[in-house]
């Protein structure tokens, strides 16, 4: 099956999670293209010879950077006609759990709109790698209060994991299309939705 793989990253986390999918969606004999998007890709990407979507963002300021939020809202109609599933890149594994939690509690009403504009069969969050220069020098600070940890948090065998079930939607149902009902059934929320931690939104390790 031809499947496009694509992603709009900051610093790279992004792009790797996606460049894991694309090589284990080959690996299970799918034609894949991968690609990084940006703001022309919204108006020029061309979906016709694609039958199914995987699409990512990093997120900042807790939505998803612009390229990857312009292409869902301006190809909408036309991932209607196609398999979609979506992944977003945040930073919550570099917190204590408690912060985890508050995370995964707090949804966030731009991405749920993205996650049905893309009608998207599945959501899946991620968290990126994490560097001392992915954040500004007062994030910096707040984030050692608040017990962030620097690391590399891109849990490689979580991603082949969900892969592997794409690949197996797709086996079990190639045909099938959300055309005329709706598969949204929310999603987990990215990054920190508190609005305690402004200084930490405003940046991504993905």
């Amino acid at each position: 099956m031809n499947i496009l793989v694509c992603q709009a990253t900051e610093h790279g986390s992004t792009g790797r999670i996606a460049a894991l999918i694309a090589v284990r969606l080959r690996a299970a004999d799918h034609s894949v293209v991968m690609r990084t998007l940006t703001t022309r890709d919204a108006e020029q990407l061309d979906l016709t010879c694609y039958k199914a979507v995987v699409v990512g963002s990093a997120i900042h300021h807790g939505a998803w950077l612009p390229a990857a939020a312009e292409f869902v809202r301006r190809s909408s109609d036309a991932l209607a006609a196609r398999r979609v599933w979506t992944f977003s890149v945040g930073m919550t594994a570099a917190f204590p759990s408690p912060l985890r939690r508050l995370a995964a509690n707090g949804e966030q009403r731009p991405l749920a709109e993205l996650q049905q504009l893309a009608h998207s069969c599945e959501h899946r969050r991620f968290s990126g790698a994490i560097r001392p220069e992915h954040i500004g020098r007062p994030g910096r600070v707040a984030f050692r209060l608040l017990g962030g940890r620097y690391g590399d948090y891109v849990d490689e065998q979580a991603v082949e994991a969900w892969t592997d079930s794409i690949d197996d939607a797709l086996r079990e149902d190639p045909t099938a299309t959300l055309v005329g009902r709706s598969a949204y059934a929310g999603y987990g929320p990215v990054g920190l939705a508190s609005p305690a931690l402004p200084a930490l939104r405003s940046s991504s390790p993905a």
